[in-house]
């Protein structure tokens, strides 16, 4: 009987401290998120005795902060993935020769799991350890507002809370 104890209060403190041991192993873990992202394009109008169709679709890529699995890309050609040289950024490419008139459709479908990263400033997040890399090199571009991404007024704001 009372080795029957003794293992039913071992087995206890073993379950209570499984949350402790898996944390510590594993460091903090950062809320995240999972989704379905499905991107479509549909070109209209594409006319008549065309000779080509470009065209480009962000690829969006697994980083310290997301995964991202590319579940689906459909369209009347193949796409395939290349690199921007400027930048890096990662893009799905196709050609169409001698389109049809009329519509083409290109969708691209991913699974994607968001980790937070951030509450504060680029230093402070460095400094948290769940930076996994540097910063990039041409960081200080990707902080400059342009026509698509303003950075002052209601946007500022919403980034101040």
């Amino acid at each position: 009987m009372k080795t029957r104890q003794s293992l039913g209060f071992f087995c206890v403190l073993a379950l209570m401290a499984l949350p402790m041991v898996a944390q510590t192993q594993g460091g903090f873990s950062p809320p995240s998120r999972s989704f379905t992202f499905t991107y479509q394009v549909e070109l209209k109008d594409v006319p008549a005795g065309a000779h080509r169709v470009r065209v480009w679709l962000p690829r969006a890529v697994s980083d310290a902060n997301q995964t991202v699995v590319l579940k689906k890309a459909d369209g009347p050609v193949h796409l395939r993935e290349t690199h921007e040289s400027s930048d890096g950024n990662h893009i799905l490419y196709a050609e169409i020769p001698h389109p049809q008139p009329g519509a083409a459709e290109f969708t691209v479908q991913y699974e994607v799991t968001r980790r937070e990263y951030s509450r504060g400033d680029l230093s402070g997040w460095e400094q948290s350890g769940l930076a996994s890399t540097a910063a990039p090199k041409n960081l200080s571009r990707f902080l400059q507002a342009d026509r698509l991404v303003p950075v002052d007024g209601r946007i500022k704001k919403m980034a101040e809370i």
